[in-house]
């Protein structure tokens, strides 16, 4: 099995991507350079993150076809809970949180076809069959911090990984956290990165939970929010659960003294903070190639950005265009 990530944002896409072509370009063409160290090869699990994305088998001679990469997507629920406009406006009354009104003027064809809200147990199921059905091997789920369980347990951005753990077919399915700690959300010291794994070891230690050379995956937007001390009060309390340690990836650049064993990115996007552009798919392709680089020391796990259209929410995404700036993504 090899590692191949590719990612998208709901509502943030490229039209009329031949995937199969570009997937085999990028994943491909890579591995081919002798000097690019990656996870391709270098783990048994391959790990993708991927908002549309092709998961491809080649056939040796004599062998049953096989997958290549184990390819996942990244999973936001901005489309459940209450919008903060409910009742203000009126096309916001059922709104969930992440739901814009330029989304429902401008872009009414990216309505999924079970509407704008995700969060019933028969839609997550569905989520499961048709991503499985196409080669989805697992969920990455961003994951909130919060000072206590209540608040843990009440976002509704959570409802997604709780109604996926409920899924009557969730065997078909692996899954992992991408722990969301950027701008409102930040872990901050050794005693909350404490806190916050102890909360995740019922995942960590679930068998369906992604892992990386035996250790379970967790992947860290903010690298800079998990410092040295943080990061080892992590690999303490999953010793102590009986866990070999934990596969920590940095999004955008994490340094390994303190604990990264691995890079990879949320998304690769070019002008992310330049306002509304256009730009081909060759150039996007491009940007995957200078941006996947690693080392022997810090393997890298590739990331295939769909296409990101911040349009339906620019004026909202100040506070994650400052985090982009110091270099998370």
């Amino acid at each position: 099995m090899r590692l191949c990530l590719v990612g998208s944002r709901p509502g943030r896409y490229y039209e009329g991507v031949n995937w199969r072509q570009v997937i085999h370009f990028l994943c491909e063409g890579r591995e081919v350079k002798a000097q690019s160290f990656s996870l391709l090869g270098q783990i048994s699990t391959a790990v993708g993150i991927a908002g549309l994305v092709w998961l491809g088998g080649w056939v040796e001679a004599g062998q049953a076809p096989r997958p290549r990469a184990m390819v996942g997507a990244y999973y936001f629920d901005g489309w459940a809970g209450q919008h903060r406009l409910a009742d203000k406006e009126a096309w916001a009354k059922d709104a969930p949180t992440h739901l814009s009104k330029r989304m429902l003027d401008e872009f009414p064809g990216r309505e999924p076809i079970w509407g704008w809200r995700d969060d019933r147990q028969d839609v997550v199921e569905q989520q499961i069959d048709l991503a499985a059905d196409h080669g989805i091997a697992f969920f990455a789920f961003c994951w909130y911090w919060h000072p206590t369980q209540p608040q843990i347990d009440e976002d509704p951005k959570h409802t997604g990984l709780n109604l996926f753990l409920k899924a009557r077919n969730k065997d078909r399915m692996k899954y992992c956290l991408l722990v969301a700690n950027h701008e409102g959300f930040l872990i901050g010291n050794a005693e909350n990165w404490r806190r916050a794994t102890e909360r995740w070891m019922p995942y960590l230690t679930d068998k369906q939970y992604v892992t990386a050379e035996g250790k379970p995956l967790v992947i860290i937007f903010n690298p800079a929010d998990g410092r040295s001390e943080g990061l080892a009060a992590l690999q303490e309390v999953a010793k102590k659960a009986g866990l070999p340690g934990v596969a920590v990836a940095a999004c955008g650049k994490g340094d390994p003294k303190a604990g990264y064993g691995y890079r990879t990115h949320y998304n690769i996007t070019l002008g992310y903070t330049g306002g509304s552009q256009e730009h081909s798919y060759a150039e996007l392709v491009a940007a995957h190639q200078k941006a996947w680089s690693g080392s022997r020391e810090q393997p890298y796990i590739p990331e295939v950005t769909a296409g990101w259209d911040k349009r339906p929410w620019e004026a909202l995404l100040s506070g994650l265009q400052r985090l982009a700036r110091n270099g998370s993504s």
